[in-house]
């Protein structure tokens, strides 16, 4: 995000009240910034869910070893081999 976003995030955080309400007038593209928000938030879970797919759900809970299927078959080893991901873009 930009600065101007991040400022108008805070802005906004700091203009609500411990009851709720907003102190103050809203800026007229607070939509776009929270869009953008939880646009951003959306796509780092699924690159976190991808990765956590490539990797393999041991890492995050080492107590699912019991429930994990280990790839038999050449076609399901060359698949797990193949899964790959970039770290760019801002994301995670």
């Amino acid at each position: 995000m930009t600065g101007a976003t991040d400022y108008s995030e805070v802005l906004v955080k700091s203009m609500v009240r411990r009851d709720g309400y907003v102190a103050g007038q809203i800026p007229s593209d607070q939509w776009m910034v929270e869009a953008k928000g939880m646009e951003s938030f959306v796509w780092t879970a699924l690159q976190i869910a991808v990765a956590d797919y490539a990797i393999g759900p041991s890492l995050r809970s080492p107590d699912i070893a019991d429930n994990v299927t280990v790839p038999t078959t050449p076609g399901e080893k060359q698949l797990c081999g193949t899964q790959r991901m970039r770290k760019a873009g801002g994301f995670v």
